[in-house]
Parts: C-alpha cells; structure tokens; sequence
C-alpha cells in the first residue's frame, strides 16, 4: 500500500491511477532505449534489445511508429562473451561486434537496480555496463551504494551511470553523434524530485 500511494493516486470505485510524473518516466523508458540503438547503429554495432522491450513502440524524441524489435540487427542472441544466455537475453539492450557483447544498458525507469546487476554478472567483468536512471532517482541511487554487495558488483564489473534528461538533452542537440562515455555521471540542470527520490529509496 505504501508503494502505491507512492506510484499512484485514488480514484472513484476503489481504483488507483498512475501519477502523470511517474508514467512519464515509463513511457520514456522506450524512447531511451530507442536513442541508444539508433546510437549504437551509427556507430556499426549489432544490435539486440531485451525480450520483454521487443514489443515496446519507440516514443517521444525517438518516435518513428515502430516497435523496438524492429531496430533489431539480430534475430538470436549468439554471442562468445556471456553465460546463462537465457537471462542475457532479458537485458535492455546489447551493443553487438563480431558475436561479441561491446556494450550493455539497463534502463531503470522504477524497477529493481540490483536486478540489472545481476543480470550483468553474466558477462564479462572488463565488458563496459551503463545503468540509465531518472533524474530523480538520483537519491536512490545513492542509498543503493552505501550497500558493500551492491557496491562492489557496481564498481568491480564496470558498470557506469547515465541520467535520462541528460542523454535526451544530448540527443537533441547532437542526435547520433553523441558519445556516451561523456555523459556518464553528468547531471542535468532540471530540477530533481526529492521528496519523490527519498521515499523511493527505502522501496527497493
């Protein structure tokens, strides 16, 4: 109940609705995901997103009418740098050169962060990983480092941290020229929801 009163608000019959601010982010969840593949295509990647994405319609800055398995480059995800491939499957989206994993990202707009670890620990520590959060889970974020075990898989398996307002914001001025490695830990000059960011920390 507590999560819900967060996520959503009450309404007639007994129903709750989705808060506009957090179905934003949801939405934006594919457009993301639509700006890094078109991003690793122009740089010659392969490209395979997450089973559970593949339905999704890219949206907003990113919007072109299609579902995201269209921008697929892959149909089977055949690749010599992983294990468990079945759960490496449900990664967001694989950056893909000669059937070896470049690049990982894991799009949380409001779900689990440890989850995309451990999704990533199915592959190769010196593969570069990208967590892509909202702004306002910043705070969250935080609290998750202060954990040693969430902490260590973070630092030790190389993953790195980009912010959704700052990689759309760098879309629209550079489009596909945009290099990621710039991005990592930049903060955008929007103003953040704290009071938003705090209660979701202690959810997850």
């Amino acid at each position: 109940m507590d999560a819900l009163k967060i996520y959503a608000r009450q309404v007639a019959g007994g129903y709750w609705l989705l808060k506009p601010e957090i179905q934003q982010r949801i939405n934006q969840h594919s457009e993301i995901l639509a700006i890094l593949t078109m991003i690793g295509k122009s740089q010659g990647y392969d490209i395979w997103i997450g089973k559970r994405e593949q339905l999704e319609k890219d949206s907003g800055l990113a919007a072109q009418g299609k579902t995201l398995a269209e921008y697929m480059t892959v149909k089977y995800l055949n690749v010599e740098n992983a294990t468990n491939l079945d759960v490496v499957e449900n990664i967001d989206l694989i950056w893909i050169e000669n059937k070896k994993i470049k690049t990982i990202f894991e799009v949380e707009s409001t779900t689990s962060m440890t989850s995309a670890l451990l999704r990533g620990s199915n592959i190769d520590k010196s593969i570069d990983k990208f967590m892509v959060l909202p702004e306002e889970r910043e705070e969250q974020f935080k609290r998750k480092m202060t954990s040693p075990l969430f902490k260590e898989h973070f630092e030790n398996e190389n993953w790195r941290l980009i912010y959704f307002d700052v990689l759309r914001n760098a879309y629209i001025k550079d489009k596909y020229r945009i290099c990621i490695y710039e991005l990592v830990n930049t903060k955008s000059n929007k103003e953040k929801n704290k009071g938003l960011s705090n209660i979701q920390g202690k959810l997850f």
